[in-house]
C-alpha cells in the first residue's frame, strides 16, 4: 500500500495522482477535485517488484518521487 498525505496551503481545483513504471508508462491514475488536504492510498499488490514513480500534478506544477516495491 502506498499512502500520501497531501496538504496544500490553498484549495487546488484538480490534483492528478499517477503511478508509472521507469519507462513512463502510467499504471494507475486518480483525479481528485477541490482539494486542500487529504490522504490518498494506492493498492500496489498488482505491481511486480521493481522501481516506480509517484507523481502529484496540479495546475501549479508537479512533483515526482521514486519508490521501490519488494515482494
Amino acid at each position: 500500500m502506498l499512502t500520501a498525505d497531501v496538504d496544500f496551503s490553498k484549495p487546488v481545483s484538480q490534483v492528478n495522482y499517477l503511478i508509472s513504471d521507469v519507462t513512463g508508462k502510467v499504471l494507475k491514475q486518480e483525479v481528485h477535485e477541490n482539494i486542500t488536504n487529504e490522504v490518498v492510498s494506492f493498492d500496489l499488490t498488482s505491481l511486480a517488484s521493481g522501481t516506480y514513480n509517484f507523481t502529484l500534478r496540479t495546475e501549479e506544477g508537479e512533483r515526482t518521487t521514486p519508490f521501490v516495491v519488494v515482494k
